[in-house]
């Protein structure tokens, strides 16, 4: 291994029939052993899947940590071949719901990678099953997203209406300041990865404008070594095993960073710690260049505008300041978030999810009760009629 501690985040949301183990017996354990064997993630993983229960707790091994994230769920284990249905939790559905599908899992695990991939990928996943919602809006995120695809093809529609475009293989998903609507496949497996803000640049080596609000196969980029990939994915004997391969592939793409992706790193991570609320001007004569020149810099790494990623990361910043749980006070959040008026909190609303705050609320309120609350899609991702 590369470093003494890796993270790879476990969120399994499926029952197998076979075991039943009480919450006290996941906490926290230590366990000491010569040297990583990819069978210790497998066993982790039906562990926390027969349980029926998920928490925000940690399991430490040899440098490794598997960090369970989510809510407690009561375990629904009859047999072998019986799905997570408890966890749609339909007694605190109404009926006025866009449809949830009764029968469904899904597993979900994701990696830190080590260094030097984790100065630019914030984290590799690996997703199968079903999600709850067979129709989702997915908002806009501050960073680009890539997919490799094992399973069935996805439906991805620009707008609410119009022909759908048939994402099948693998592809990467530029930043965009507006949302898009997806229809879920019946049954998925695939391999991805989230980067950091401008983190993609290293990895493609051409100006992330050109992605800007699409969706672009992978082929485009890598060619034949993007098949290849896919077929040596599809072949891993588990998922510890094929997040491992990722990580190594994705580690032969990686180009030296240029050296004015320093500044425009310096300026993303002012941005971040701000969360959007911050001076372009100041940020520029921090960064000892002119607007128009930083504007530039991070069209060409970045993908987008100075102004528009802060306004992203604020957007990001008013998501996670949202309990669904608890009444909402709009003005108290606004404000909190840096705007300066109702009607531009509003008007970013709109523009962002399509819904104003109040229709956002109740859908986002539906969500949490079926995806783990931590999960960063649960805040990105609303069911659709």
């Amino acid at each position: 291994m590369n470093r003494n501690f890796i993270h790879i985040a476990v969120d399994v949301i499926h029952c197998w029939g076979f075991l039943r183990l009480p919450s006290h017996q996941l906490k926290t354990t230590i366990v000491s052993a010569p040297r990583f064997d990819v069978c210790l993630l497998n066993m982790i993983e039906r562990i926390i899947s027969v349980s029926g229960i998920l928490m925000d707790q940690d399991v430490h091994w040899r440098g490794l940590s598997y960090s369970v994230m989510g809510q407690s769920m009561p375990a629904c284990v009859e047999d072998d071949n019986i799905t997570g249905k408890a966890i749609t939790a339909e007694n605190e559905l109404s009926t006025d719901v866009p449809p949830v599908r009764l029968n469904w899992r899904m597993t979900y695990i994701r990696r830190v990678p080590s260094p030097p991939l984790d100065n630019y990928i914030h984290h590799l996943y690996y997703l199968d099953g079903a999600m709850p919602f067979p129709r989702e809006r997915i908002l806009p995120h501050p960073t680009l997203d890539l997919k490799i695809n094992l399973g069935s093809r996805f439906h991805l529609y620009d707008d609410d209406s119009g022909s759908p475009r048939h994402l099948t293989e693998s592809w990467l998903t530029g930043i965009s300041g507006d949302y898009h609507t997806i229809d879920w496949p019946l049954e998925m497996r695939l391999y991805g990865v989230r980067f950091k803000a401008g983190g993609a640049y290293p990895f493609l080596r051409l100006p992330m404008s050109e992605l800007y609000d699409q969706v672009v196969s992978l082929d485009t980029f890598w060619g034949r070594f993007a098949c290849e990939m896919r077929e040596r994915l599809g072949c891993a004997p588990t998922i510890g095993a094929g997040l491992a391969l990722f990580e190594r592939l994705m580690r032969s793409r990686l180009c030296e960073k240029p050296y004015e992706q320093n500044l425009v790193d310096y300026c993303i991570t002012e941005i971040d710690r701000t969360h959007g609320n911050l001076s372009i001007r100041r940020l520029s004569d921090h960064a000892n260049m002119s607007q128009n020149h930083l504007t530039t810099q991070f069209k060409r790494v970045v993908g987008t505008s100075t102004k528009e990623l802060a306004r992203l990361y604020r957007f990001e910043h008013v998501l996670r300041s949202i309990n669904p749980t608890q009444p909402v006070n709009w003005t108290q959040i606004a404000l909190q978030c840096g705007y300066y008026d109702q009607s531009h909190f509003n008007k970013d609303f709109m523009t962002f999810t399509g819904y104003n705050p109040t229709g956002y609320l109740h859908l986002r309120s539906r969500v949490y009760t079926v995806h783990t609350p931590v999960d960063q899609l649960s805040l990105r991702a609303l069911p659709t009629d």
